[in-house]
């Protein structure tokens, strides 16, 4: 490896992109203001440690050079809703690398991307390290974990990534199965994201009431019994035991889930907010929910199954985000919106509600 191209410069591309860096890789970031302006000035700097990491800030693709556009990786960190968008502007600028990796929360971007470049250059990643940005253009790792990737076409091989990035003190799992690794980080996506966002409560907060964590719970089932109808296979992540957090899922009493497994999810989430809540206080008017809640509701009708769950926290995000709800409507009121679930999951739900926007990508 000595040529790679990160585009989105927000908190996993910056990481990465500075880890690269360090390992000796030329590294290119293509950034968006407020990050922009603190990458080109400062460059990348990780929050306590000394000094920044070399990397060219580009504002645009066109800023490549000719020589710069033949780069041995690419990686796509943008957000779910953004990756067609950004696959727009790499054919238009005549891009060819090497690899690709294609780094987003959910599932269903996969394909996009591999529909772009091929199967047999394309390799899908996960994150499972939190990651913050305190200011622009600076990264704070904030929890264990570190990278999972698998190729899309199977047999392919990653070169020297993986090696580069375990010099760093990242562990790094290469897995076969992309939609199996996929599948298995969205179970750790779902918890206490969108409930979270639709009531703004903490994960802590939400996890402590006995009712939430059993919507969590049931929206983990769903996802689980799609997997298996799908015939996919949850996998271990770095730091995440999936496997065990499944079976826990699956067969332990709500009685023991509750008090054994809500701290322990708690704590795996950590003190950041998660992803759709973040979303939301920034005025996003679409979000990855579609590729999370949604992509499961979405895959259960393909199925023939049922994901009541899922489908309503999807859908209600989803009208927040664009204004069809009042701002607000649920904050910290967990009653009304237990009440709105129960009548939504209900197998006598009234026909409008089906007449709903579709929550899916």
């Amino acid at each position: 490896m000595s040529r790679v191209l990160v585009l989105g410069a927000g908190a996993i591309g910056q990481w990465l992109g500075g880890l690269l860096a360090c390992s000796g890789a030329e590294v290119l970031l293509l950034a968006r203001p407020p990050h922009l302006e603190a990458l080109s000035s400062r460059g990348l700097q990780f929050e306590g440690r000394p000094g920044g990491f070399p990397a060219r800030v580009l504002a645009s693709l066109e800023d490549l050079t000719p020589d710069e556009r033949r780069c041995d990786w690419l990686v796509l960190a943008v957000k779910a809703f953004a990756v067609e968008d950004a696959l727009a502007e790499v054919r238009q600028a005549g891009l060819n690398p090497t690899r690709i990796l294609a780094i987003q929360n959910g599932v269903g971007t996969d394909d996009q991307v591999a529909a772009c470049f091929g199967k047999a250059r394309t390799f899908v990643g996960t994150v499972t390290c939190a990651v913050a940005c305190p200011a622009p253009g600076v990264v704070r790792p904030e929890s264990r974990g570190g990278l999972a990737l698998a190729p899309m076409a199977r047999g392919e091989q990653p070169g020297d990534l993986p090696t580069r990035l375990t010099a760093q003190g990242v562990p790094v799992f290469f897995l076969t199965d992309a939609a199996a690794m996929k599948w298995s980080k969205l179970l750790l996506n779902l918890v206490a994201n969108a409930s979270c966002a639709i009531l703004d409560l903490s994960c802590r907060q939400l996890l402590a009431d006995r009712d939430l964590f059993r919507v969590e719970l049931q929206a983990l089932r769903e996802a689980l019994q799609v997997m298996e109808r799908k015939g996919l296979v949850v996998v271990d992540l770095p730091g995440y035991p999936v496997r065990l957090l499944a079976r826990a899922v699956r067969w332990m009493p709500e009685a023991l889930a509750f008090p054994l497994l809500g701290p322990k999810m708690a704590a795996g989430r950590g003190d950041k907010p998660p992803s759709l809540l973040l979303d939301l206080r920034a005025g996003r008017t679409v979000t990855e929910v579609a590729w999370m809640n949604g992509a499961i509701a979405m895959e259960a009708a393909n199925l023939e199954m049922e994901a009541p769950v899922n489908r309503f926290l999807a859908r209600t995000l989803m009208d927040l985000a664009r204004g069809y709800l009042a701002p607000g409507i649920f904050r910290h009121d967990p009653g009304f919106f237990l009440d709105l679930l129960a009548t939504a999951s209900s197998p006598d739900r009234g026909k409008a509600g089906e007449d709903r926007r579709s929550p899916g990508p």
